[in-house]
């Protein structure tokens, strides 16, 4: 695996013809750290999200992430930005581990390079108050032998026509 480094966010190029966007290599995860009382900066179940991160990857052909590289990138990362974690009842910062197929090509195989990334979000509650669920009867999340349980590029999109 390649050189792990902590950068400020920025845009980066890509090749058009990256195989993320015609072939659909991409997976991620999502999860939210959290700031006590005591200014201590604590995660929920970190191991499990990489360890559905690395089912995705595996799902999808793509490198799973070591789990010394995923951990110690991501306390790195959030020992150098706490300051964005804030105290109280629904604040969080939203943690987005993520990874792309960049390797070109419109050849219908698996990328041999993939870039990792993680990016971070404050976040508050997504919901206050009374929450309305919707029950589709006429779109499936996830298809018998499907992706449903991994996070990748199609998952989340999937449900924009039921929200619109």
């Amino acid at each position: 695996m390649a050189k792990t480094s902590i950068k400020p966010y920025e845009p980066f190029l890509i090749d058009p013809s990256a195989k993320v966007f015609h072939y659909g290599q991409a997976i991620f995860e999502g999860m939210k750290a959290y700031k006590d009382e005591n200014d201590d900066v604590w995660l929920f179940r970190p191991d499990q999200n990489l360890d559905r991160l690395n089912k995705s990857a595996v799902r999808m052909a793509m490198p799973e992430i070591p789990e010394d590289i995923f951990m110690s990138g991501l306390h790195q990362l959030l020992d150098l930005e706490r300051n964005w974690v804030k105290k109280g009842l629904g604040n969080t910062l939203y943690i987005r581990p993520f990874m792309i197929a960049i390797g070109s090509g419109v050849i219908a195989a698996p990328s041999t390079q993939y870039r990792f990334m993680i990016i971070l979000s404050p976040a508050k509650s997504y919901y206050s108050g009374e929450v309305k669920v919707l029950i589709a009867e006429h779109y499936s999340h996830a298809a018998n032998g499907g992706i449903g349980q991994q996070k990748q590029q199609e998952i989340i999109p999937r449900n924009f026509i039921r929200q619109s």
